[in-house]
């Protein structure tokens, strides 16, 4: 009675043929992540608040931090500074909010703050508008349709 199943042979070619293919493919994905432009500070800042969200997910706990708009740095409750962004750029609230520090919560389930910024710059061609959404914590970079 003979037994069904693969041979030695078999199975060292197809471990070959993977271990080729990785061989080839590797390097293209290496060169392709070198070839990504450094992002700007408007993206870091969006990965940045990605993380906190991500975190507060991850970790079942409420993440806090506090936006200072004049100065353009991001704290956590420990006064860490999370991130600062370029003098050269300037933060707004695009509500008639008169506030100077916005809050900046992420809960367990992922929700978050509602902010809605403008960010401008020398180097932009037009403004940006940064966003949070409240219900799903999304966090959200575009240009901003407002001039002036």
């Amino acid at each position: 009675m003979a037994v069904a199943g693969f041979t030695l042979v078999e199975l060292l070619v197809v471990l070959v043929v993977i271990a080729v293919s990785v061989a080839v493919v590797v390097p293209h994905v290496g060169r392709a992540v070198a070839k990504r432009p450094p992002l700007s500070p408007s993206e870091a800042f969006v990965a940045r608040l990605a993380q906190l969200r991500d975190r507060a997910i991850l970790e079942r706990r409420m993440q806090r931090s506090l936006l200072q708009l004049d100065a353009g740095i991001l704290i956590d409750g420990d006064d860490n500074v999370l991130y600062e962004f370029p003098a050269d750029h300037s933060l707004a609230a695009r509500s008639n909010s008169q506030l100077a520090v916005l809050p900046c919560v992420f809960l367990p389930d992922g929700s978050g703050c509602a902010l809605d910024l403008r960010v401008t710059a020398p180097g932009l061609a037009q403004p940006q508008r940064l966003q949070v959404n409240p219900i799903t914590g999304r966090v959200r970079l575009g240009v901003d349709p407002e001039e002036g």
